[in-house]
């Protein structure tokens, strides 16, 4: 089984001690550069979609940021990168349910096209200019803030509009 360059990327414990500090920004970009294409390519090679593995290297990055200051960084206590993978094997598996009930809505509505106004189909062409979409690093630049900061934002602003979603149609919106 051949392994990439990331793969036998060695743990650099100073490194991970010091993402208990959620504004050293320094060490967060060292921390993503070295470990992003890990995350990602273990989404690709799962099956999943390029965008998938992105939103996977986002929601594993979150994590990582949520449970770092609880972490153990000393070597003695455990491998990192199978604490790493673990966690992306699980945000893995999320997107392959969120596939699941998106082909499900989408089978859904295609049986009865009926339940959507025509107005609600039709494209709104002010929407292009709307979806701007920036990197994480580069909301970080932009904001002077730490990635970690911008995944987590990230994180809590995706579960406020799915909560947000359910509620209206809960409420037949």
């Amino acid at each position: 089984m051949e392994q990439s360059a990331n793969e036998l990327l060695p743990t650099r414990w100073s490194l991970l001690s010091r993402l208990k500090d959620w504004d050293d920004q320094d060490s967060w970009r060292k921390f993503f550069d070295g470990y992003w294409q890990l995350i990602y390519n273990a989404g690709l090679k799962a099956g999943l979609t390029h965008d998938e593995a992105e939103d996977v290297v986002q929601e594993v990055v979150i994590a990582v940021a949520k449970k770092m200051s609880e972490f153990n960084t000393d070597p003695a206590a455990g491998s990192f990168k199978a604490w790493l993978l673990t966690l992306t094997q699980w945000r893995i598996k999320d997107q392959f349910r969120k596939r699941a009930r998106h082909h499900d809505a989408r089978a859904d509505s295609r049986r009865d096209p009926a339940q959507t106004a025509t107005i609600e189909r039709v494209p709104d062409p002010a929407i292009g200019e709307l979806q701007v979409e920036w990197s994480a690093l580069t909301v970080a630049r932009r904001l002077q803030i730490s990635l970690a900061r911008v995944y987590y934002a990230r994180c809590k602003v995706a579960a406020l509009l799915k909560r947000e979603i359910k509620r209206l149609e809960n409420c037949g919106i």
